[in-house]
């Protein structure tokens, strides 16, 4: 076999896997290495999920004054009001008249009464219940209860009522008023949890979802984030060696199979609403123009998986720890020739034998 198709055939399986090795180290280790604000839903859904949130580093805690803010002016340090303006001088003497005064000490006494009357009711309601003794059913009820009985129902067990109270509550937005620090992994976890609820439209109208309900809620959208990076991470270290190339190049696919279905295809074939421009071909979104930028992610996403897939058939080739360690593969000797072979001798041609000459 000439060299130029050695190279062909060995060449095309270590650049892939270098491209795919530097695409997921590079997108796997910036999960774990940066951070992102998020306010109001955003932050409830993932405090709700378990994820620990802090304050944006460099914000301030209370909020700074304003230049529209005026300072309080001070109070003046006497509030006398002038002899002059007392409104006291200007009460008609008619008015101030014994029976006037006998009047309103009625009503302030009646006033008193009905306040005393309203802390008994108050005391004797907030007051714990008596356990009543235990009786004899056949007993007389008009016995009166005598000395011992007294004894036993002061001795009774009492009981007493708390108010219920929640723990760990969901939180809602209006809990985050403020910007929230959070891992940049859990990003993933935001948009697994949000094609899982996603919630309502501006007109109330509900938005079918592309996930399991499981995703909504609990650890799963949290685990399967992290599972996600760490997956990205580890497969971009195996391929970089070539060690358990396949199995690595099946994360990384199923990793952008995932990313292309929950950021493009899921979207625009099930959440569509009405009024908004219809997906092209019924699954793949609609920006206006089939040129449109938008795409790039898109195209980036499907590059990722072809190239994940084509390595997963190619293998590691023979640059690598799998050629090192599991030898070469049955198919080698067909592709590449056996260099320890000898040489093998032309087959022998009668005088009859008019058949091509298979040597040139």
């Amino acid at each position: 076999m000439r060299f130029r198709d050695q190279v062909a055939l060995t060449l095309p399986a270590l650049v892939l896997r270098l491209v795919l090795a530097l695409v997921f180290l590079w997108a796997g280790i910036g999960k774990f290495a940066t951070s992102m604000p998020v306010s109001g839903d955003d932050a409830a859904r993932l405090a709700n999920l378990g994820v620990t949130l802090s304050p944006v580093s460099g914000t301030p805690m209370t909020p700074e004054a304003t230049e529209d803010e005026q300072p309080l002016k001070e109070l003046p340090q006497s509030l006398d009001v002038p002899s002059g303006n007392d409104q006291t001088d200007e009460i008609d003497p008619e008015l101030n008249t014994p029976e006037d005064q006998q009047k309103m000490q009625d009503i302030l006494d009646e006033a008193k009464r009905r306040a005393e009357e309203a802390k008994k009711k108050a005391a004797e309601l907030t007051e714990p219940p008596a356990v009543l003794p235990a009786t004899d059913p056949a007993a007389d009820p008009t016995d009166e209860p005598t000395e011992e009985t007294n004894e036993q129902a002061g001795a009774g067990e009492t009981f007493r009522f708390l108010p219920a109270q929640y723990e760990n509550p969901k939180k809602t937005a209006s809990d985050f008023p403020e910007p929230m620090e959070v891992r940049s992994v859990y990003s993933i976890a935001l948009l697994l949890s949000k094609c899982a609820e996603p919630g309502l439209t501006a007109d109330s109208q509900a938005i079918p979802p592309i996930l399991p309900s499981a995703f909504a809620g609990g650890t799963l959208a949290r685990s399967m984030a992290i599972a996600a990076a760490v997956t990205e991470i580890g497969a971009g270290i195996l391929l970089l060696l070539g060690f358990l190339t396949r199995f690595s190049a099946l994360g990384t696919f199923t990793v952008m199979l995932v990313a292309i279905w929950t950021t493009q295809i899921g979207p625009a074939a099930m959440q569509t609403m009405p009024g908004a421009p219809s997906p092209i071909l019924g699954f793949l979104p609609n920006h206006g123009s089939l040129f449109a930028y938008e795409y790039t992610t898109l195209m980036f996403q499907l590059a990722c998986a072809a190239m994940s897939i084509a390595v997963f058939f190619l293998g590691s080739g023979p640059i690598g720890f799998d050629r090192l360690i599991f030898g070469a593969s049955r198919r080698d000797k067909y592709l590449h020739g056996d260099p320890k072979a000898p040489a093998s001798a032309p087959p022998k041609r009668d005088s009859f034998d008019r058949s091509p000459n298979p040597t040139p």
